[in-house]
C-alpha cells in the first residue's frame, strides 16, 4: 500500500464539508428566525399605528420572503462547499490510484 500524502488537502477537505453543514444549520435557523421576527413585528407594528393592517400583513409576507431567500442561498454555499470538498476527495482519489497503478507496473516489469 502506499502512503498518504496531501493531508493538509485532506484536512482541507474535511473543514469544507464541516463548515458546509454549519451554514446549511445556519441558513435554516436564520430562516426561522426572521420569520419568527417579522410574524411578531406585525402585531407590534398594528398596535404602533392603528389601521395600518397592510404593514403588519406586509411583516408577515416579508418575513416569509426573507427566510426563504435566506434558506436558498445557504443552501446553495452549502452546495458549492461540499461539491468543493467533493471534489478535492475525487482528485486525490484520482492521485493515489495512478500512483498505486504505477507501482503496480513498474512491478510487474521487475519480474
Amino acid at each position: 500500500m502506499v502512503e498518504k500524502r496531501f493531508r493538509v488537502l485532506r484536512l482541507v477537505a474535511f473543514v469544507c464539508r464541516i463548515i458546509a453543514w454549519i451554514t446549511l444549520v445556519g441558513g435554516i435557523l436564520g430562516m426561522l428566525a426572521t420569520i419568527v421576527t417579522f410574524i411578531v413585528g406585525g402585531p407590534i407594528t398594528r398596535q404602533m399605528a392603528p389601521g395600518t393592517d397592510w404593514q403588519a400583513m406586509f411583516g408577515i409576507v416579508g418575513g416569509i420572503i426573507a427566510g426563504v431567500s435566506i434558506l436558498l442561498i445557504a443552501a446553495l454555499y452549502f452546495v458549492f462547499l461540499y461539491a468543493l470538498s467533493e471534489a478535492i476527495h475525487l482528485l486525490l482519489s484520482i492521485e493515489e490510484n495512478t500512483r498505486e497503478a504505477a507501482y503496480m507496473l513498474s512491478q510487474e516489469r521487475e519480474s
